[in-house]
């Protein structure tokens, strides 16, 4: 016959039960807001390609050159006549050019590829790979960044966006990792 339990005893059980309960609601509300974090990062990384990289002035329609940072000295980058070159510009420059900053690139498509699988997959390992990837390529996006103090180009609200969308990911898969 079952052992029949006090009120002290009923109590204690029900603090458990709350705690318990509490506990796995902040754990829900930690992993929605670790998903959207990482869901609006990785949509504000792809369209950081569609927004300006980097900006100049216009010069009679014929663009400027870039310093030599962004590739080699034969073959310097050059912006385009509308004064302006936008992340899908550069990737393309990069993959043909063979340039140093096809890092970034590589980097940043990495890590929309490593998000999409997390995000529909329950694997800690993919979580660890978005935050290894996402949390040390906005120290790269610097590599895009002019750094010839007499150029009059400037890095334009893409790259900008891309750097904190990047820590946007890492931070969202850090809160959405599942627990082991």
């Amino acid at each position: 016959m079952a052992k029949r339990e006090g009120p002290d005893e009923l109590r204690k059980r029900l603090d458990r039960l709350e705690r318990l309960t509490w506990r796995l609601d902040a754990d829900e509300r930690r992993l929605r807001l670790g998903t959207a974090a990482m869901v609006v990062g990785a949509v504000a990384l792809f369209m950081s390609f569609a927004l300006p990289w980097l900006r100049g002035p216009r010069r009679d329609g014929s663009g400027f050159d870039v310093s030599p940072t962004l590739g080699s000295e034969d073959f310097p980058l050059r912006l385009e006549p509308r004064g302006l070159m936008t992340g899908w510009e550069m990737f393309g420059a990069a993959i043909t050019d063979t340039r140093a900053i096809l890092a970034v690139f590589v980097a940043v498509v990495l890590i929309l590829a490593l998000t999409l699988y997390a995000l529909i997959s329950d694997d800690r390992r993919f979580h660890l790979a978005v935050q290894v990837c996402a949390f040390p390529t906005p120290f790269l996006l610097p590599m895009v960044w002019p750094t010839d103090p007499e150029s009059s180009v400037v890095v334009g609200p893409g790259a900008i966006v891309a750097f904190l969308a990047c820590l946007m990911v890492g931070t969202g898969a850090t809160l959405a990792k599942p627990d082991d």
